[in-house]
């Protein structure tokens, strides 16, 4: 499951930089504390599946004024819109595209942009066990777990705007965490993350999933009149393409 990744990657890392640094806590335990056992079958959310896909998501910071993403993926490459605001009113502010494996970072209101080699940039971050590493929710779960100063829970049922859901709770060494909402159908519709006071810093909701969705036409074209700035760097192996 990598398709997704990238994308949740870059919204998740947007949200750890909202967290105030927290006092060194002691890790958490694992073993001891497994949290609540996890027999349900539930496959693994569909959220990354090999064909192209399209994805909506709401962006919203806890005392902030929400966002929205737009993303487009099909094989290698991509196309991420992201918005200013939500709803008919929201504005465009960045596009960044994926293609024939350079990056490109566009700047709309200035009709600028800059173009790199796509391996400069690593993406990482809470969202990267959506590998398709694992085929079920306690696969995945079991995995979260095992690694050091890292808890799972399954936090039972929740109903979140009218439709019930599963949360699954990890949380950090550093006491942060973050709620994964699974629907009855196993697509991860909300993430809300906390910091290690247990106060919210933000959520994100999947407002739209398309399967199979065909990237729109010229989606991944470079407009003429933007000057786009090259930033290759001499020396480095594999950089200049």
């Amino acid at each position: 499951m990598k398709k997704l990744v990238y994308v949740l990657a870059l919204l998740l890392m947007g949200g750890g930089s909202c967290k105030k640094k927290e006092p060194a806590a002691e890790p958490m335990p694992t073993a001891e504390k497994p949290g609540m056992p996890m027999e349900q079958p539930a496959k693994a959310p569909e959220t990354g599946m090999a064909g192209p896909m399209m994805t909506e998501v709401e962006i919203v910071p806890e005392g902030g004024a929400a966002s929205t993403m737009i993303s487009y993926m099909d094989g290698k490459n991509s196309r991420m819109e992201m918005y200013q605001g939500a709803g008919a009113d929201k504005k465009l502010i960045m596009v960044h595209l994926m293609k024939d494996n350079e990056m490109y970072m566009l700047d709309p209101a200035n009709k600028k942009g800059t173009k790199m080699a796509g391996g400069m940039m690593h993406m990482g971050g809470p969202a990267e066990s959506q590998t398709g590493k694992y085929e079920t929710w306690k696969e995945w779960m079991d995995a979260e777990g095992a690694k050091a100063g890292t808890n799972v829970e399954n936090k039972g049922a929740e109903n979140w705007n009218g439709e019930d859901y599963t949360v699954y709770r990890v949380t950090t060494a550093d006491r942060s965490y973050l709620d994964y909402y699974v629907d009855k159908n196993e697509m991860i519709k909300r993430w809300v993350v906390y910091d290690g006071a247990g106060k919210k810093v933000q959520e994100l909701r999947m407002l739209k999933f398309e399967k199979n969705a065909a990237m729109p036409a010229g989606a991944l074209d470079i407009p003429s009149d933007y000057q786009i700035q090259d930033m290759k760097m001499p020396g480095m192996p594999g950089m200049n393409r």
